[in-house]
């Protein structure tokens, strides 16, 4: 007979807000703490407790109970109280790989105010997992991971490879993290819970080591434990209780293994045992959108370009915004299956995230701008991707008065034509004064309000005096016209006949544009002037239905207001693209469930309205507009869709620029319509078995039809807790192609997609909108039972206005042709207006230089000691490569550090300017560069 450890590991699994809000739920883990501390202090034979494997439980207890602060520490450092090393548990599909690590980044940084961190990847509860997260933990120094969700009937002990071939070891929950929740208080009835746990593990498990999980959702501590485990230790005769910890448990395994373990590989979404709760890519689906805008601002502008820029100390703030933004990440808050309350406050942090990231980014951009020497005023060009690139830009020109038409120009000479979209002024302030109040108004160096005078312009009507003033906030100052302009006014003042001035001051005309930006180097700068010329005016709308350039040509079906697109390049026509499909879903916010009686609508109710409203040298717009009429909502039965229909307006917009491979489409949606999922179809004429979907640091292949996946072999899969569905979660693009050609579609925001498989070619199918009216229900047959309470959510059928952008690449050959302009659809390049000045820095210039294209910059930012510069690249292949990064200046020295920024290896440095160092596939590599303070940037600081 074996003989048994059984490791009992008491924790609870804290959902920071999801049935209840924030500050409900923290008034519990309030009460909580207080109990756990309590036994902690009381039963030195209570020896342990696991907080969840997230940091912000302590943050969020200490916010309400500063003076337990002591108390906690002393637990952490004795290894009662186990902490870390998440900041919070994420779901790991829905946020950037950049979140992840600076989730964890943050876990460790709290979690050593108080002592050690847990070095166990726990994530008990994320709906899967991604394929690089074994990489990701290794780069915190975590050998292990423990988690439920995404695997079938693996043993419990598994090696899980990275890309990479790095590995982590899986303790796979087969019975949940719950397994050993709610135990008998009894003796006799607790020895046969435990017996009963013994014998659903001991055939699954590589060693003697079972693992019992004591705690669930918000589960208090069980003062009584140690007395149950005492009277069990007394009875059992094949098996002992252990009081332990996940890190004692994983090191009990090591010890204990005596042969190899299976090896997995890749993205775990396996629903099987545990259902992964699909749904959720696409509920409310505009947290998702605003998600992806503020990583985007923070790890392509706001950390680069105040790293470039070397402005004053922005590491608390960014941190500030990071952790804001973090605070959304927790798998019930990001995913949208919470009630309405919760995700409303959602969105105040993401508005904080913003704002910061904003301000951090505005500041840093004007610093380089000002910077650039000058010849003319110009607008300066910023690109947060790898170059050289060129896209096109919009940009808001203030110009001087009496200008109308502008060309902007090069530093080489070469003329950019733009493209005014519209002319317009800022009002001010509008002020009516006695002339004793206009007197006492100071105009002082050309300024006034401490803005720079640009223009006056004074009449008067009988005993009244207009005064219309131009201002603007940069510029040369013209001491001149500010001198006339007071004098003017004395010599009315002295005169007596004006008895009232009405002072109106707005801004310079601003013009607001767009123009294709060519070859604008990576990680950096281009600078224009601004020339002026004479410009043509937007043309008159029309009704022609196509637009091209010199890659694509696309046509409107003035039928139903689908795409016709022609690769100009490889001859392949996609027909039918951008069409608008509708189905019911009689789902909840975790799983979509289409009714029995569905009604499909994939056409808009008449004949579209289609317009060319944009005919310029930097663009051409399709207006595509079109009514489609859906059903209200659900049957009362809600076995089908209703008879009841509603009208629900859609537009779409589609561009083309010169030079660019891309084309960009931008949909508008008033919701009118409950319980139903809206997506956007893109047939194929491609005949490929597999997609592939751009993840975290990797690139994923899925085979097709990916309606049941590999591991089930072709299975009944009706004994499964949960159906799997053919949707899947993705980043920037999804691709098909037979390696002839392809169509990548990119998005923003926009993480579910599925690749449908059929006879005429495969057909991507982005989801737009889902929109349901429960938080969970009991009665779908994709799912077994409740995932959480039955509640209403009636904001998550998301009525209103929606925004959606996304992106055609058709293209020659595979994915990796082409990844970098889906890229660089997620990141539009920004645009600076500069006045005429002397700088130290040269009208372009890129700051980072990487090579091969192989190697995708996810990170540049300020180390977090020191005043070194991070910069972390992956390869997105499978081949190792020899990497090639330069910087714009020399540096003193370079390390390969992990992801933590600890030190790993010194590199050796080419001409103080350039590393090389080898890459494996799929391998993530992060450099730290010593720099101190550009001479350059220095003189910019002190003429500031």
């Amino acid at each position: 007979m074996n003989r048994y450890d059984l490791f009992i590991v008491p924790h609870t699994h804290w959902d920071r807000e999801w049935y209840l809000p924030f500050q409900d739920f923290r008034i519990r883990l309030v009460r909580l703490m207080d109990k756990l501390l309590a036994i902690l202090q009381d039963d030195l034979d209570y020896r342990c407790f696991t907080l969840d494997g997230q940091a912000i439980i302590l943050e969020d207890v200490l916010d309400i109970q500063p003076e337990r602060e002591a108390e906690i520490r002393e637990h952490v450092q004795g290894g009662r109280l186990l902490v870390g090393p998440w900041y919070v548990l994420p779901d790991e599909f829905l946020v950037s790989p950049e979140a992840l690590i600076r989730n964890l980044m943050l876990g460790y940084r709290v979690g050593q105010r108080f002592g050690p961190v847990m070095k166990v990847g726990y994530t008990p509860d994320p709906f899967g997992h991604i394929s690089q997260l074994p990489q990701i933990l290794r780069g915190f120094g975590i050998e292990s991971t423990v988690f439920c969700r995404g695997l079938a009937d693996e043993p419990t002990e598994l090696l899980w490879v990275a890309p990479d071939g790095s590995y982590v070891l899986v303790i796979y929950l087969r019975e949940g993290y719950y397994n050993a929740a709610h135990l008998p208080l009894d003796g006799e009835a607790f020895v046969k819970t435990v017996e009963r746990l013994r014998d659903a593990l001991a055939p699954y498990a590589a060693t003697p080591n079972l693992l019992l999980m004591n705690g669930t959702d918000h589960m208090e501590p069980v003062p009584e434990l140690p007395a149950l485990i005492r009277y069990a230790n007394e009875r059992l005769e094949d098996a002992q209780l252990i009081h332990s910890s996940l890190p004692q448990y994983i090191e009990a395994v090591k010890q204990s293994l005596d042969f190899g373990l299976r090896a997995i590989h890749g993205e775990l979404r396996s629903p099987k045992r545990h259902p992964i709760l699909p749904g959720v890519l696409s509920a409310r689906m505009w947290i998702k959108q605003r998600n992806a805008a503020c990583q985007t601002l923070l790890e392509k502008w706001a950390e680069p370009f105040a790293a470039f820029a070397q402005i004053s100390n922005p590491q608390p703030l960014l941190w500030r915004a990071w952790r804001t933004l973090l605070q959304n990440h927790p798998h019930d808050s990001i995913c949208g299956c919470s009630t309405d309350q919760v995700h409303r406050e959602m969105a105040t942090r993401f508005d904080w995230a913003e704002q910061i990231g904003e301000r951090v980014t505005r500041e840093s951009l004007r610093v380089i701008a000002d910077g650039v020497n000058t010849k003319d005023p110009a607008v300066v060009v910023f690109n947060p991707e790898a170059g050289p690139r060129t896209d096109v830009v919009e940009a808001s020109l203030p110009l001087p008065e009496g200008l109308h038409g502008f060309v902007l120009q090069d530093a080489a000479g070469q003329e950019i034509p733009c493209q005014i979209l519209r002319r317009h002024r800022k009002a001010l302030v509008s002020l009516n004064l006695t002339p004793a109040e206009i007197a006492a108004l100071s105009m002082q160096n050309g300024r006034i309000l401490g803005m720079i005078v640009r223009d006056v312009a004074l009449r008067v009507e009988g005993e009244i005096a207009y005064l219309d003033v131009t201002l603007a906030t940069q510029g040369q100052r013209d001491l001149a016209l500010g001198e006339r302009a007071r004098r003017e006014v004395e010599e009315l003042l002295a005169e007596g006949r004006v008895k009232r001035f009405r002072v109106r001051a707005h801004s310079p005309t601003i013009a607001d544009v767009c123009f294709v930006a060519r070859e604008v180097p990576g990680h950096g700068y281009k600078a224009y002037a601004i020339i002026e010329a004479e410009s043509k005016p937007l043309p008159e709308t029309s009704s022609i239905p196509f637009i091209a350039n010199e890659f694509y040509r696309v046509e409107v079906n003035p039928a139903d207001g689908t795409l016709t697109i022609t690769d100009q390049t490889t001859g392949a026509v996609f027909v039918g693209a951008n069409r608008l499909v509708d189905g019911g879903d009689r789902g909840d916010e975790y799983n979509t469930c289409p009714p029995a009686r569905d009604l499909i609508v994939a056409q808009p109710a008449a004949p579209p309205t289609i317009a060319l409203v944009e005919d310029g040298p930097a663009r051409q717009t399709l207006r595509i507009e079109m009514v489609y009429r859906l059903p209200a909502a659900l049957a009362e039965d809600r076995s089908g869709r209703s008879e009841a229909m509603v009208e629900v307006p859609i537009t779409s917009c589609v561009s083309l620029s010169p030079g660019l491979p891309r084309i960009d489409l931008r949909t508008e949606v008033v919701n009118r319509a409950r319980d139903h999922r809206l997506r956007v179809h893109f047939p194929t004429p491609i005949q490929t078995d597999r997609s592939w979907a751009d993840g975290h640091f990797d690139v994923i292949a899925r085979p097709l039809p990916p309606s049941v996946p590999p591991s089930t072999g072709g299975r009944d899969t009706a004994d499964w807790v949960e159906q799997p569905v053919p949707t899947h979660p993705q980043r920037t693009f999804v691709d098909v192609s037979d390696g002839e050609i392809g169509l990548m579609v990119a998005n923003r925001g926009l993480p579910e997609v599925e690749v449908i498989g059929e006879n005429e070619g495969a057909t991507v199918a982005l989801t737009l909108l889902r929109c349901v009216g429960w938080l969970s229900r009991a009665d779908l047959a994709c799912r077994r039972g409740n995932a959480g309470p039955s509640l209403e959510t009636p904001e998550a059928q998301c009525p209103g206005p929606h925004v959606f952008e996304y992106a055609l690449i058709p293209h020659a050959g595979d994915w990796a042709s082409v990844s970098r302009q889906a890229h660089f659809f997620n990141a539009p390049m920004r645009a600076v207006v500069t006045a005429l000045h002397k700088g130290p820095l040269p009208p372009q210039l890129g700051f980072i230089h990487i090579e091969p294209a192989a190697l995708v910059v996810s990170a540049i930012k300020g180390a977090e000691v020191g005043d070194g510069l991070i910069v972390r690249a992956h390869n997105i292949g499978r081949e190792a490569v020899e990497g090639h990064l330069r910087l714009w200046r020399s540096f003193r020295g370079a390390t390969l550090v992990n992801l933590n920024e600890e030190e790993i290896a010194e590199l050796e440095v080419e001409g103080c300017e350039e590393i090389t160092l080898p890459v494996r596939g799929g391998q993530i590599v992060t450099i730290k560069f010593q720099m101190g303070l550009s001479p350059r940037i220095r003189s910019l600081h002190k003429a500031r």
